[in-house]
Order: C-alpha cells, then structure tokens, then sequence
C-alpha cells in the first residue's frame, strides 16, 4: 500500500493556518497489492461509507501490522510550527476534521507524543478524536510511555460524550491488560449511563489470564472509597443478574467445563452479588436454591460424562461464589436448613470426586467453606 500527501495547495501559501485548512491525506491502493491488502482496503471503503468503525480499525491494524505510515519533513515542520504558536488552535484545526482516517494519519505521521498528550486535555466536541489519540497513546504506553493519566483522561471524555464509542472502546480492548489497570479510574468519573453501558457490555466470562485477577483488584481497591457508593451502585444489579444468565445459558448449552468458573471478573461479579445482598436471609435463600439445583442436577439423566461434569461445576460455581461472599461478609447464621444444605453438597463433592483432577485447589477451599456450615 502506498500514501499519497496532496501538498499542492498548501505550498501555495505562508500561513500555517490556511496551510493545515488545505492539507489532504489520502491512503491509495497500489494495483500489485496483494489479495489482503486489497481485502482490507475494501473494508477501509466500506467503513468510511457507512461510517463503520470496526472495518476502519480492521485496514489501520492490518497496515500497523506491516508498517507505520511514513512521514513527510514538510508536514511535521508545519505541525510543529502551529503547535508552537497555538496547541489549542491546533487541536481545534485537527479535532474538527471529525474523521478517523484524518486523526490517524495526521497524528501519526505529523504529531508527536506531547502533542498527543496534550491534545487530550483540551476541550472539543469531537469524541472520536479522543479515540484515537487515547488508541495511540494506549500502544505507546504498552512500549514503556508513562501517560495512563492522559489515557483515562480522553477514555472519560468519551464515555461522558458519546455512549456508542465508548462501547466500542471496551469491546476493542477488554482484553487488554494495560488498559485493565485503568478501568477502575476511568468508571469512577463517568456518568451513570456510561457505567450501565459498561456493565451490560463486558464479557463476564472472559478468560484470565496469568496475574489478570491480581491486576485487576488491585486496580479496583485504589478507588476503594468511591467504588460502592458510584460504581456497585450503578452496576452491581447488572452485573450479577447478567452473571446468573450466563451461567444458565451455558448450562442450557451443556458447555464444557471442567473446573469452578474464575474469570477476568470474578471480583467485580463477587461484589456486584454482595452489593445486591440486603440481609443473611437473603443469602440463605441463594445458597439453598443453589443447593437445590446441583442436587436436582446430579439425579437427572444426561447423554455424556462431560455433559454431566459441565452442568456440576456451573451449580458448584454459584455455590462457591454464595459462601465466598457469606465468608467474607460474615453472614452465614448457620441453622438446621443452612447444614442439611451444606452436608448435601459436601456428600456430592465426594460422590464426583473424579471431576475434581484440574480443580483440586479450589475443592479444598469449597469443602471448608462448607464445613463452616455444618
């Protein structure tokens, strides 16, 4: 692929300003380019026309795979003036261009990292921009760049300002862990819509990865004084009712599983199920319906062992998660249902101890929870 700089017009004149008015960048396609790049320029085309952000985002990861677009002298000397008279003015100039493709390519090739950095403290109606000014400096912070503080500060702006964007952003980079230390910061100065939008969009069940967990509770535990009163209030409801879909929908689905359920938000699903308890009744009822369920569960008729394992280990996981939470909170009252209850699942451990070879850990930790019960 190849980029063309249409620098006509801007030779034409002295000032700076008018200068950047007329200067155009456009991404053409060279006639040998092989089938990929031609696929992904097509979604480029298609993004642009139907304003699809993740086709747009396909063509710039698949040409950051390869190379960063290349940069002209005369442009960086232009921006560098500009930037230097005026970086307000500046960021207006670039900010109201309003396009993806513009952003990309003039802050990559024309712009450097303070220039970003300070960009995303200014103030411009403008959400995509922020985008991609945070997407840049997320990359560059993954290279060693300390600037977490300008990521969360553009990431907020565009949660506050545009719910669909933000949305976008956390598909995009759920997984990724740099950005999953910034969660915490970004959910503590947004608005109540935007903390809804993040709880009905995360992946509950994403995998963890090693040291995920850790990253991201001790992330949540820096904002501790705020998390319950803005966070769990706006989300905890959301995220433990959509947590309890999940799991019957994997159940329904006979989904393999083979070991207590952990995920990249085991933690935030914990204290979203201990924000919405109100007293040790409640949590009596919880742990017994779960009870009633595995032991339901285990004397019905299924068509493989792996079937039958699947189903036992999404029963057990809501029961580890109840007592984990009964544990911690210290609201277990124990009484004659609360051990006949405990007694039941205990004996049910022990009837499938074969299920256990990849989970043995966590069956200890089960069993004296469990035992606490009786």
């Amino acid at each position: 692929m190849e980029e063309e700089k249409l620098m006509e017009n801007v030779n034409k004149t002295t000032d700076i300003w008018e200068a950047l008015e007329k200067l155009t960048y456009t991404v053409n396609l060279d006639r040998r380019a092989p089938r990929a790049d031609r696929m992904y320029y097509q979604h480029l085309q298609e993004g642009i026309q139907n304003e699809d952000l993740d086709k747009i985002y396909e063509f710039i990861d698949a040409f950051e795979r390869g190379r960063a677009p290349s940069s002209d002298e005369r442009i960086r000397k232009l921006f560098q003036k500009a930037y230097n008279e005026s970086p307000h003015r500046l960021c207006q100039v670039l900010a109201k261009r309003n396009s993806i493709i513009d952003y990309w390519l003039f802050l990559t090739t024309a712009c450097d990292t303070e220039m970003i950095q300070n960009f995303v403290r200014q103030e411009v109606p403008y959400p995509r921009f922020y985008f991609e000014c945070a997407r840049i400096l997320l990359k560059q912070f993954q290279h060693g760049l300390k600037c977490e503080g300008d990521i969360v500060c553009a990431v907020i702006k565009i949660a506050n300002s545009d719910l669909f964007l933000w949305k976008r952003w956390i598909c995009r980079y759920e997984r990724n862990m740099a950005w999953q230390t910034m969660i915490p910061y970004v959910l503590d100065h947004v608005n109540e819509k935007a903390l809804i939008i993040f709880a009905e969009t995360i992946n509950l069940d994403m995998s963890i990865n090693r040291g995920e967990l850790e990253v991201l509770t001790k992330a949540y535990q820096e904002i501790q004084n705020t998390y319950e009163t803005n966070i769990l209030k706006n989300i905890s409801s959301i995220v433990w009712n959509r947590w309890c879909m999940l799991i019957n929908g994997k159940k329904r689905d006979k989904e393999f599983q083979n070991k207590i359920l952990i995920t990249g938000y085991t933690n935030l699903i914990l204290d979203a199920f201990q924000y919405t308890l109100n007293d040790k009744t409640e949590w009596k009822s919880n742990f017994l319906k779960y009870g009633e369920e595995l032991n339901k569960d285990m004397y019905a008729w299924y068509k493989s062992y792996t079937n039958m394992m699947s189903i036992f280990f999404y029963d057990i996981t809501q029961i580890y998660y109840t007592l984990f939470v009964g544990v911690r909170c210290q609201i277990i009252q124990v009484d004659e249902e609360i051990n006949k209850c405990a007694q039941c699942v205990l004996d049910l451990i022990r009837k499938y101890e074969d299920f256990w070879d990849k989970d043995e850990e966590r069956k200890v930790k089960l069993e004296k929870m469990l035992k606490s019960c009786n």
